[in-house]
């Protein structure tokens, strides 16, 4: 029988504060990671805290957010890390979707 140890990454985010937010989920990864956990979770929207309200339609806001989705891709050396953050709705609807992302280190995003 195989088995998955799932880390769960219990941190406070911080809205609006993505340099410190990328900094508190790395900090649970590489602990996380060094006790063994093969998947690691965050909280909903972990990258830009929760609620982000009126800060998405700040003009930079949502392309930081993926820019540090994109910068934790990178920082990854073990297991995977499922990640909460605000992704652009190209289609119908409201202009953005709170979403999650499952990084995988040597994996495109």
């Amino acid at each position: 029988m195989a088995r998955m140890n799932i880390g769960f990454a219990q941190i406070n985010a911080t809205v609006g504060d993505l340099r410190g937010n990328f900094d508190k989920i790395i900090s649970a990864y590489d602990q996380l990671a060094r006790q063994g956990a093969d998947i690691i979770v965050t909280p909903e929207l972990a990258i830009t805290g929760y609620p982000p309200q009126d800060l998405v339609f700040k003009s930079r806001f949502v392309l930081e957010n993926l820019d540090v989705l994109a910068k934790l891709q990178t920082r990854l050396s073990g297991p995977a890390l499922l990640v909460g953050f605000v992704e652009r709705n190209e289609g119908r609807g409201k202009p953005f979707h709170n979403a999650a992302a499952l990084l995988q280190p040597g994996e495109p995003m």
